[in-house]
């Protein structure tokens, strides 16, 4: 079957423009399934113009049934079918598309279809049904591709940064981990006394010191020496133990 499609471009309007003549679909099916089949082609075109015109090519693109004008579409060998979308558009995740129907020429009917366009980014989502309170290894994970608008803020595509996390509550298999649903584990506890280590090239020299507050691998915690009275900033190296080191 041929879809016989120009471009047109109007003196008066920037923008994408399409026009269609659906005759070629008669003889290729049926009488009754010429109108359905003429609506198809008329979705697969806007989707069509709408990942030409898309900045970033989206991982997919879905059109609405084109209720309003299939009901109209009939007499194929004197029907057109104009496909627009304007210059202005900023292309977000959804896009106006225009869609007028000529009938010899004359105007039968123009409305405006939203499409929807879908962007798939990795996310590192549950391997399985985790439990509260149990500690992440990286069999416990795993990269899946879900809808940009699926993924919860906070979450992540790197497995290695929620390792020896624990879980804050209960997560199915293959739901987003976002950084609300786990927590570190703290190798530092408030009022716990810490050994502090400072080494500048040869220069290493140790101390003792209290914790302000909890904090787990990696962190910054505010700790109390408790030989100068001073407070001090340093990261959580290992349980019990803090680099003060600038």
């Amino acid at each position: 079957m041929s879809v016989w499609r120009e471009r047109r471009r109007a003196a008066n309007w920037t923008g994408s423009s399409v026009l269609l003549c659906l005759c070629g679909l008669l003889g290729a099916v049926g009488a009754g399934a010429a109108e359905t089949e003429a609506g198809n082609q008329v979705e697969n075109e806007i989707a069509r113009l709408v990942m030409e015109r898309a900045p970033v090519a989206p991982s997919r693109i879905e059109v609405p049934a084109l209720d309003q004008f299939v009901p109209l579409i009939r007499d194929l060998k004197t029907l057109a079918v104009e496909v627009e979308i304007s210059e202005r558009e900023r292309f977000q995740e959804t896009v106006p598309v225009t869609v007028t129907l000529l009938q010899d020429g004359k105007q039968i009917k123009r409305g405006v279809v939203t499409a929807r366009l879908r962007y798939e980014e990795k996310v590192v989502v549950a391997a399985r049904d985790l439990a509260r309170g149990e500690v992440l290894e990286l069999s416990d994970l795993k990269l899946d591709k879900r809808d940009r608008s699926e993924i919860p803020a906070g979450s992540t595509s790197e497995p290695e940064s929620l390792v020896g996390m624990r879980t804050e509550r209960a997560l199915a298999a293959g739901a987003p981990i976002a950084g609300r649903a786990v927590e570190r584990i703290p190798l530092v506890k408030r009022k716990e006394i810490v050994r502090l280590h400072f080494a500048s090239g040869s220069l290493k020299i140790a101390g003792v010191g209290e914790a302000r507050h909890d904090a787990g691998l990696g962190e910054l915690v505010r700790v109390l020496n408790v030989d100068s009275r001073r407070e001090v900033v340093g990261r959580v190296i290992e349980k019990g133990v803090v680099d003060v080191t600038p």
